[in-house]
């Protein structure tokens, strides 16, 4: 079923871009296909490997647009063609949400929860933007932090 749903992806954005190209018969969709499809899969195929090479070839097409340039395509189709790949095969970016219990038993602190918070926010973005991440660290494009309860208040009793 996952090689048929990648097989019928690489179809959906060859026809498209052929749509796009306004290509009036199959002849010149089968073309299109022969230049920009089967020619990666006769090339790349591996025996063992259930997913056509032309799925991976428009999988690195979306950060490295060089690798069609063996492919037998005018400067219109290719361009197209990326422009379609680059809409149907980016990848989505994941949203990864943690509960946080934040505690603080000093003067004024709902005050330094907050202070707390903005810090932490401001240091994830100067990082970002320094570029200085580590090998395992993930870039954050934002960080949200939103308020699900009211604050608890105690008396701690002095």
């Amino acid at each position: 079923m996952n090689r048929y749903e990648k097989a019928k992806g690489i179809h959906s954005i060859v026809k498209h871009t052929a749509e796009r190209l306004k290509f009036t018969d199959n002849v010149e969709l089968e073309s299109l296909m022969k230049r920009a499809v089967w020619y990666f899969d006769k090339k790349y195929n591996k025996e063992k490997d259930p997913i056509k090479a032309s799925f991976h070839i428009f999988r690195k097409a979306v950060d490295d647009e060089s690798v069609l340039d063996e492919a037998d395509l005018s400067a219109e189709e290719r361009a197209e063609l990326l422009l379609n790949i680059r809409l149907k095969m980016m990848p989505t970016p994941d949203k990864i949400r943690a509960d946080v219990s934040v505690h603080c038993t000093g003067p004024a602190g709902v005050e330094a929860v907050k202070a707390a918070l903005r810090a932490g926010i401001d240091s994830a973005e100067k990082k970002s933007d320094r570029g200085d991440l580590k090998h395992n660290e993930v870039e954050t494009d934002t960080i949200n932090i939103t308020l699900i309860a009211p604050p608890e208040y105690r008396d701690v009793g002095n």
